[in-house]
């Protein structure tokens, strides 16, 4: 894809970069396919930021970015995760949670727009990407909605153990039962193209990984639910906790103000 990929903000990660680059060489470069990459909106005052939207004959996708190495468990509501050569597993929410939450707020403000007044705008579908090539993925069936990994090479053998889709399959490739389906519903180049006039009208903007309020640098998005969202953030001076230790992280909550 090269016509309609639009970097809306330059990766600063390599493993981001490199998953995008994966993805942009092997989505097809025809309508209705358009992609727009590393980009964040504002709805209802929640601030969310965007790894991949991709629209495609299948319907639109808000892709997830993971790139972890070593093992991934766990079941629809929490996954956790061992990295390489340690023993200790980190538990963290099933990342298509979030990529769903992200996925209505974009629904909502895109369909406010002008260029999809009257419109049925398409179900936007979460989608986690797991991208390392040394994943090794052994979630339940459960927690396999919505999660795609590398796929299969050349010579057709998997690129990672553990059976996840692939990703370019989810994307952009139908099944003879999703050919039935959404037979009444493929998105088409008129859709694709009011989507991308939407786009334009909504104010979407680069996303802002270097934001910054007053001393404090904002990190990842920690928690969020109906009213707020957490932060990290690092302070340029440490501060002493209990037991003497010095420390220049903070967690920063966001409360949108009352209407």
């Amino acid at each position: 894809m090269k016509d309609r990929w639009i970097q809306v903000t330059p990766s600063e990660f390599p493993w981001e970069l490199e998953a995008l680059t994966f993805l942009r060489e092997r989505l097809p470069d025809h309508e209705p396919y358009r992609a727009w990459a590393n980009f964040e909106f504002i709805q209802d005052g929640n601030i969310s930021e965007v790894d991949l939207f991709v629209v495609s004959p299948k319907g639109l996708f808000l892709v997830e970015i993971k790139s972890w190495p070593g093992v991934v468990r766990g079941d629809a509501g929490t996954w956790q995760r061992t990295q390489p050569g340690r023993t200790r597993e980190v538990s963290f929410d099933n990342p298509v949670i979030l990529a769903n939450r992200k996925a209505k707020r974009l629904k909502s403000l895109l369909a406010r727009q002008p260029a999809l007044r009257g419109e049925q705008l398409p179900f936007i579908a979460p989608l986690a990407f797991l991208s390392h090539v040394e994943l090794d993925c052994r979630l339940d069936a459960s927690a396999r909605d919505h999660v795609a990994g590398l796929g299969r090479d050349d010579d057709d053998r998997p690129i990672q153990p553990g059976g996840l889709p692939g990703v370019i399959d989810v994307l952009a490739k139908f099944t003879p039962e999703e050919h039935a389906a959404l037979r009444r519903r493929r998105v088409d180049r008129p859709m694709a193209k009011r989507v991308a006039e939407a786009f334009a009208e909504a104010g979407i903007r680069p996303s802002q990984r270097s934001r910054k309020v007053a001393d404090l640098d904002f990190g990842d998005l920690l928690d969020e639910g109906a009213g707020y969202q957490d932060f990290a953030a690092v302070h340029p001076r440490p501060r002493t906790r209990i037991g003497g230790c010095a420390s220049t992280e903070r967690q920063i909550r966001i409360q949108p103000s009352a209407r």
